[in-house]
C-alpha cells in the first residue's frame, strides 16, 4: 500500500498523473505482466479502496493536524493535494510568490506530507493481534444475545435456565460475575442498551408469537411496557434515545416490518415493507454514526440476506446476495462493513465481514466455527458471539411400545427421518458431510451413505416412493426451494418444480401417482398436489396448509398449518377442512406421522410429560405411544412411522446449550 501511494504521488508531481491507468499501476507497482487483464485481476481496484480507507482513517486520527492532505478520488488514480483549513488558502500563497515558485512550494509540502504518511503506514507499531476467544458465561444454560453497553465496559445477555425462566444478566466485558437484573417466572429475551447507558430494552414473552417490549431503568429497576411485538427480534434504540425500532407483523399472514415506536407511547412509524410472499424484516442494527439501520430480510426460513435502511431518506438497498440462513449480524466499529453469521457456499457457519458499499466478504477466522449473534463494542475493541451446542439424533422403537434405541450418535444435525415402505431403511437430513444433504441407511443406522450432492444449500425433507426405489426431497440450489427426485441406488437428481415460489415438504400418495407439497405461490402457504412425474399442480387447501400426507385409504389429506397449532384434514377430492386435534404445537409442525390406522404426534406441554401420542383414526381415541426423555426437534420434519406401526422413528435434541465468547483487541 505504501508503494502504491508513493508511486502515484511521484508520478503526479512529475506531471505524469494523466497516465495513471489501472494497467500502468498494475505493472509498475504490483509487478504484473504487460499483458495482464484488470477485469480478471482487480488488484489495483482492491488496493485503491484500501488506500482510500487508510487515508481517511489517518486524517481522522493522528494526521488530523497535518497541514497538507492527500486524497485519492473515486474514479481516478491521480491523487489530489490540498491545504488544511487552518492554513491560508492556496490563492493567498500564490499571490505571495511567482507561479512556478508557488507550485514548487506546494509540491514540496505535499511530498513532505506523503513522506510523513508513508512513515506512519510503514513504521507505526503493529497493532495487538486479536486474542483467542475467552468464555464469559457459565455452561449448562442457554446464554444468548450479547449486547455491549455504549462505553463498552459491560455486556447484557439473556440466560434460559429452566422452564419459564429466561432472565437478563449484566457482566463486565473484561470478565467477572454476572448479575441478574430481573427475577421470577418470566421469559425475557434480546436486551439492547439505550444510548445513555442507563436503560435497557428487551422482549418479555406473553404468549406464542407475542412479546411485550420492556424498557427498564437499570439503577432503580423501574419498568415501562412500550407495546406488543410479534417477532423475537432485539429492539434497537434510535438516535436520541426517545424511540425504538422493532420487528412486528400486524397479521400472521403478512410479512414482518420494521416499526419505530416512541418509548413514552404514541403512533408507530413503518420503515420497511417486505415483499408479500416473504417472511419479512427483522433484527435491526444501528450504524455507529446513527444514520443507517442494517437488518435481515427473510424470503423463507432458509433464504435470508442483509439489507440497509438509510434513515434520512427512508431508502432500502440490498447488501448481500447469499440467500442463505443467517444467525445474526452487527456493525463493524468502523461503520464501513457488517459482521454476519452465515454459512456461505459449502462452508460451515462462520462470521463474515461484508463491506456495505460492495466488495468481497472476508471470513473472521478468530471467531472459530458456527458462531452466532455477533456483537461489537465500539470503544474497547471487543467482539462477542454465541457458540451453541445442538446435538440432534435419530431414535427408533416399535410404535406400540418397546425400548428406544439411538440410530445416530454424531454431533452433526440429524433430523427429518422417514421410513422406507418395508421398514428396512430410513432417509433423513444430515450435516455429517459439512453441508445439509439427504442420507440413507439401514433402519438400525448401518450402511449409511450420502444420497445427494447439493454442496451447501439447505436440503432435506426426504420422502420414499411407495415402491421404495426413489426419494423426493427439497433443496434450495437456486435460492428458492424446489422439489427433486433421486433414485435410492444413486444417480442424478431430477427437478420436479422450477417456480419462482418456494415448494417444500413433499410426500407421495400411497398409489405413487401424485406428490403433495407446500407452496407459497398463492401468497400464503397452502398444500398442493401434482403428478409424481411433475406437471401442473392443483391447490388442495384453502385456509392454510403446510406438511401433508395422504391417508392409506386415499380418502383424506392430513396436514398441519405453519402459523397455527393443530392437525387438520380435508377430503382428497376437496371439501370442508376440519381439525383432527388442536394439540400439535406450532413449533412441532413436523413432529407427526401417519400409519394405516393411527396418527402419531409429539407433545411437550409446559406442565406435563413429553410424549408421543397416538390417535386412532377410526375412534378418535388418544393414547400415549411412548414417553420422551428429551425434547423433540422443533421447526423441522421429525417423525416417521411404517404403515403397520412396526417401526417409529423420530428426531430429538439429546444435548443443548449455548455460551458467549469474547475476542479482545478486535479490529
Amino acid at each position: 500500500m505504501a508503494q502504491f501511494l508513493r508511486y502515484v504521488t511521484e508520478q503526479s508531481l512529475a506531471g505524469m498523473g494523466g497516465q495513471l491507468k489501472e494497467t500502468v499501476i498494475g505493472v509498475g507497482v504490483f509487478g504484473r505482466e504487460n499483458s495482464y487483464d484488470p477485469k480478471t485481476d482487480p488488484v489495483v481496484r482492491v488496493e485503491a479502496r484500501r488506500l482510500r480507507a487508510k487515508l481517511q482513517e489517518y486524517y481522522t486520527g493522528s494526521g488530523a493536524d497535518d497541514p497538507v492532505r492527500i486524497e485519492l478520488p473515486k474514479g481516478t488514480y491521480q491523487p489530489r493535494f490540498f491545504l488544511a483549513e487552518q492554513l491560508p488558502p492556496p490563492a493567498a500563497q500564490a499571490a505571495a510568490s511567482s507561479g512556478l515558485r508557488g507550485w514548487t512550494t506546494w509540491a514540496l509540502a505535499a511530498f513532505g506530507a506523503v513522506i510523513v504518511l508513508l512513515g506512519w503506514v510503514v513504521f507505526r507499531p503493529a497493532p495487538t493481534p486479536p486474542s483467542a476467544p475467552r468464555l464469559i458465561t457459565a455452561h449448562q444454560f442457554y446464554n444468548r444475545s450479547p449486547a455491549f453497553s455504549p462505553d463498552g465496559t459491560m455486556m447484557a445477555f439473556s440466560r434460559d435456565s429452566g422452564p419459564n425462566r429466561s432472565h437478563i444478566f449484566l457482566v463486565p466485558s473484561a470478565g467477572g460475575a454476572a448479575q441478574e437484573i430481573d427475577t421470577g417466572a418470566v421469559l425475557d429475551y434480546e436486551p439492547a442498551w439505550a444510548p445513555d447507558g442507563k436503560r435497557l430494552s428487551f422482549l418479555r414473552m406473553t404468549g406464542p408469537g407475542a412479546y411485550q417490549v420492556i424498557v427498564r431503568v437499570i439503577a432503580s429497576g423501574a419498568e415501562t411496557a412500550v407495546r406488543l411485538a410479534s417477532e423475537r427480534s432485539a429492539p434497537v434504540w434510535l438516535p436520541g434515545g426517545q424511540s425504538l425500532m422493532i420487528a412486528h407483523r400486524e397479521r400472521p399472514e403478512l410479512p414482518s416490518s420494521l416499526l419505530e415506536v416512541p418509548v413514552t407511547g404514541g403512533a408507530a412509524r413503518i420503515w420497511t415493507t417486505a415483499p408479500p410472499r416473504s417472511q419479512g424484516d427483522a433484527h435491526p442494527r444501528l450504524s455507529p454514526d446513527g444514520q443507517q439501520v442494517a437488518f435481515i430480510r427473510t424470503l423463507e426460513p432458509a433464504s435470508q440476506d442483509v439489507w440497509l435502511l438509510t434513515l434520512k431518506s427512508g431508502q432500502v438497498r440490498r447488501v448481500t446476495a447469499e440467500q442463505r440462513p443467517s444467525s445474526g449480524l452487527c456493525w463493524h466499529p468502523s461503520g464501513r462493513s457488517l459482521i454476519v453469521s452465515m454459512a456461505r457456499g459449502s462452508e460451515v457457519g462462520s462470521l463474515w465481514r461484508f463491506p456495505v458499499n460492495g466488495g468481497a466478504p472476508e471470513r473472521l477466522a478468530e471467531a472459530g466455527l458456527s458462531p452466532m449473534s455477533p456483537a461489537t463494542a465500539l470503544p474497547g475493541g471487543r467482539l462477542a458471539f454465541v457458540v451453541r451446542l445442538s446435538d440432534t439424533n435419530l431414535w427408533r422403537a416399535p410404535a406400540r411400545g418397546g425400548e428406544a434405541v439411538a440410530i445416530t450418535s454424531s454431533t452433526a444435525l440429524d433430523t427429518s427421518p422417514q421410513t422406507s415402505p418395508d421398514g428396512q431403511w430410513i432417509a433423513w437430513r444430515s450435516t455429517s458431510s459439512g453441508t445439509n444433504e439427504v442420507w440413507v441407511a439401514r433402519s438400525d443406522g448401518h450402511e449409511a451413505r450420502q444420497l445427494t450432492q447439493a454442496g451447501g444449500p439447505i436440503t432435506g425433507s426426504p420422502r420414499w416412493s411407495p415402491d421404495g426405489t426413489r426419494v423426493v426431497y427439497e433443496s434450495r440450489t437456486a435460492g428458492n426451494a424446489d422439489l427433486f427426485v433421486i433414485p435410492v441406488a444413486g444417480g442424478i437428481a431430477r427437478a420436479l418444480t422450477n417456480e419462482p415460489s418456494n415448494e417444500v415438504l413433499p410426500s407421495w400418495s400411497p398409489d405413487g401417482t401424485a406428490i403433495y407439497f407446500a407452496s407459497d405461490r398463492s401468497g400464503q402457504w397452502q398444500v398442493w398436489r401434482m403428478p409424481s412425474g411433475g406437471g401442473t399442480a392443483v391447490q388442495v387447501t384453502r385456509e392454510g396448509g403446510f406438511a401433508a400426507f395422504e391417508s392409506y385409504d386415499q380418502r383424506w389429506v392430513y396436514y398441519c398449518r405453519q402459523s397455527s397449532p393443530g392437525l387438520w384434514r380435508v377430503p382428497r377430492e376437496g371439501g370442508p377442512e376440519s381439525q383432527v386435534t388442536p394439540d400439535l404445537a406450532t413449533n412441532l409442525w413436523g413432529q407427526w406421522a401417519l400409519s394405516q390406522t393411527g396418527l402419531f404426534y409429539a407433545v411437550f406441554p409446559a406442565k406435563g410429560q413429553r410424549a408421543i401420542l397416538r390417535q386412532d383414526l377410526t375412534t378418535g381415541k388418544t393414547t400415549v405411544s411412548r414417553l420422551l426423555t428429551h425434547l423433540p426437534v422443533q421447526y423441522d420434519s421429525g417423525m416417521g412411522v411404517t404403515r403397520d406401526e412396526s417401526l417409529l422413528v423420530w428426531s430429538q435434541l439429546d444435548q443443548a446449550g449455548s455460551d458467549i465468547y469474547v475476542v479482545d483487541h478486535f479490529r
